[in-house]
C-alpha cells in the first residue's frame, strides 16, 4: 500500500508542476520496466541511482540505497521535469554507504543472490521474491478443484506493487536497526 501512497503523491505533485506550465512526469517506485528476457526486467529509470546522485544516500551491497537516518529502508519514487527546483539541502556528503567489511546482507540472502563484490543477481532475487507461498501451496497439493482455478489466479495473482515477498537482507542490515542511530 505504500507504494500505491507514493505513486497518488508523484502524480500530484507532477500535476502541480505541469499547472505552472512545466512538463512532469511520474517515475514510479515498480513500473515501467522493460522486460529484456525471460523473467528478467530492470526499469527504464534507475531511482537508486538518482537518489544517489541527488546525495540521499549510497548505493548498498544489496543494490539498494543506503541512506544515514533510514539504512535501507527506503521507497523511492521520482519525477523527470523542466521545472527548476530549488537546490537540495541533504547530508549528501556525510553519506559512506556499507562499511566495507560488512557482509550480512549477503549472508541472509536465502538464495545467494548477493555476490561478494557487491553485484545483485536479480533473476534469483526476482524468482525467489515473486513466489507467492498460496499459489504454490495450491498447486502442490493436486487438489485443485477447476472451479477454484479463477479463485486461485485473483488470490495469488501478482501487480505491480505486490511481488516481492522477501526483505532478508534489509531485515538483516545493522543499518536498519533503529538502535543504533543509522551512523556509519
Amino acid at each position: 500500500m505504500i507504494y500505491r501512497y507514493l505513486d497518488a503523491i508523484l502524480a500530484r505533485c507532477a500535476t502541480m508542476l505541469e499547472e505552472t506550465g512545466e512538463l512532469a512526469v511520474p517515475v514510479f517506485g515498480c513500473f515501467p520496466y522493460e522486460v529484456k528476457g525471460k523473467g528478467d526486467f530492470w526499469g527504464y529509470v534507475s531511482l537508486v541511482k538518482m537518489a544517489e546522485v541527488s546525495g540521499l544516500g549510497k548505493l548498498g551491497k544489496n543494490g539498494l540505497l543506503i541512506n544515514s537516518k533510514a539504512g535501507p529502508r527506503l521507497f523511492l519514487g521520482g519525477i523527470v521535469t523542466t521545472a527548476r527546483l530549488p537546490a537540495m539541502t541533504s547530508s549528501g556528503s556525510l553519506e559512506t554507504g556499507c562499511p566495507q567489511d560488512c557482509f550480512v546482507c549477503q549472508d541472509a540472502c536465502p538464495v545467494k543472490a548477493i555476490e561478494p563484490n557487491g553485484k545483485v543477481d536479480r533473476l534469483k532475487c526476482v524468482r525467489h521474491s515473486m513466489r507467492s507461498p498460496l499459489f504454490l501451496h495450491l498447486l502442490k497439493s493436486g487438489d485443485v478443484p477447476e472451479a477454484d482455478i479463477g479463485m486461485l489466479n485473483e488470490v495469488s495473482g501478482v501487480d505491480d506493487h505486490s511481488m516481492y515477498t522477501c526483505i532478508a537482507c534489509v531485515a538483516a542490515c545493522p543499518l536498519a536497526d533503529p538502535a543504533t542511530g543509522h551512523q556509519q
